[in-house]
């Protein structure tokens, strides 16, 4: 097999596809990609579960997700054959077991973020985030440290050196099946041509348009945003109490900017931790929901 890198190396839909008894490979790719949809606003229910403790609310908030103009649902009638939905549901469904586990420290849920991690890089690579996002559970970047955030080199040694620490070995070995497993889709596709890795992000980093991708994520998340914004106090409180949930959005938002032009498509990602977001906030300020406010520390 051969194809450019890395879109080559996304070989999962397209087996999928393949193996389906539909005549027209399209109408393959979209009815995977239709019913990947389906499961992820499934999925995303049990993940607002985290959060929300009202039933209804839940699902309201799955319905607007399904919505979105960028959720595989729709999308898929525009682009049937991406490989996106399957990564997404794959990544949602790794996203509540990296929670459960920061919650109860039980190894059957760091199992499945390796195996769901491993098995996600073959439809996107983007899979590594939930087992990159385990190695900040129990909030390891502390305040002694965020204040040598203004020098880079000594803030990346030392935070390499509480993240891989020996006490949290275990923490890394799902990263690293993950990434032993993109290797092996890479050397199964065999991939060639210019734009690998690193020159996709290279050529992102300077053609962007930074206007352009603040539009986006209000092109996705509209209104929602200005929740965040209004309770910004909370948000840096939050974001330093649960690291484990910080850590993997700052990498989708990261990974949208050098992604592609069409960031609307990349930040569907963002929606768990958009919504997440919106309803702690939303928790700790309106009473009447009666909901507790999410920690994983």
């Amino acid at each position: 097999m051969a194809a450019f890198e890395p879109f080559g190396n996304r070989i999962g839909t397209a087996i999928f596809a393949a193996v389906l008894p539909i005549p027209n490979l399209i109408d393959a790719f979209e009815f995977v990609n239709v019913s990947a949809g389906v499961l992820a606003a499934g999925a995303m229910t049990l993940w607002l579960r985290i959060f929300v403790s009202t039933p209804a609310i839940r699902i309201i908030l799955s319905v607007l997700f399904c919505l979105a103009w960028s959720h595989p649902i729709r999308f898929a009638a525009l682009a049937p054959m991406l490989a996106d939905p399957m990564g997404q549901l794959i990544n949602i469904s790794s996203f509540c077991c990296v929670m459960l586990y920061a919650k109860t420290r039980e190894i059957r849920y760091l199992v499945a973020v390796a195996v769901l991690s491993s098995i996600g890089v073959a439809f996107r690579e983007f899979a590594l985030i939930p087992a990159f996002a385990l190695l900040f559970v129990g909030n390891p970047i502390n305040r002694r440290l965020l204040r040598k955030i203004t020098r880079p080199l000594q803030f990346a040694r030392e935070s390499s050196q509480i993240l891989f620490a020996k006490n949290r070995i275990k923490l890394i070995i799902p990263l690293i099946c993950a990434v032993l497993a993109l290797k092996g889709v890479d050397a199964l596709t065999d991939g060639y041509g210019t734009e690998t890795y690193l020159g996709s992000l290279v050529l992102h980093l300077v053609l962007v348009d930074f206007f352009r991708y603040l539009a986006a994520w209000f092109h996705v998340f509209g209104p929602a945003l200005a929740l965040i914004i209004i309770f910004g106090r909370s948000l840096l409180l939050f974001i330093y109490r649960n690291q484990v949930f910080t850590a993997p959005a700052l990498a989708i938002g990261f990974l949208t900017w050098f992604g592609g032009l069409d960031h609307e498509r990349y930040l569907i990602m963002e929606a768990p931790f958009v919504l997440g977001l919106v309803e702690s906030f939303w928790s700790v300020n309106a009473k009447f929901l009666l909901v507790e406010p999410f920690s994983c520390s």
